[in-house]
């Protein structure tokens, strides 16, 4: 683990399944090993007006958990991007089981000609 030349923390693993991170309610940046929570520090909303970053800085800064829209490219680094549900609108991204259920039932029409 470590800051890089732009201040962000860089948290390398092992593995397919990425460390529990989290932040907690008095903005402590909290990560899980083995079970033990480590306390990284504060890292949102500097409550003095010193360090780290306010709610507002983070909010324009980082993707919310829910909602939110991205503004650039996602490169997830070849790693998984799980749980997708099925398309709605056009622009959806499809999952692997929808994607393979109309590939059966274009083989089941094709066959049957």
């Amino acid at each position: 683990m470590y800051i890089n030349e732009d201040g962000d923390l860089i948290l390398n693993y092992a593995g397919d399944t990425p460390p529990d991170l989290h932040i907690d309610e008095n903005g402590d940046l909290i990560y899980t090993l083995n079970g033990q929570e480590i306390n990284l520090g504060h890292v949102v909303g500097g409550g003095n007006g010193g360090g780290g970053l306010t709610q507002e800085e983070a909010d324009k800064r980082y993707l919310q958990l829910s909602g939110g829209t991205l503004t650039g490219n996602l490169n997830m680094g070849g790693k998984r991007l799980g749980q997708v549900g099925a398309p709605q609108a056009a622009t959806d991204a499809a999952n692997k089981q929808y994607v393979d259920n109309l590939v059966g039932d274009i083989e089941t029409l094709l066959a049957q000609i």
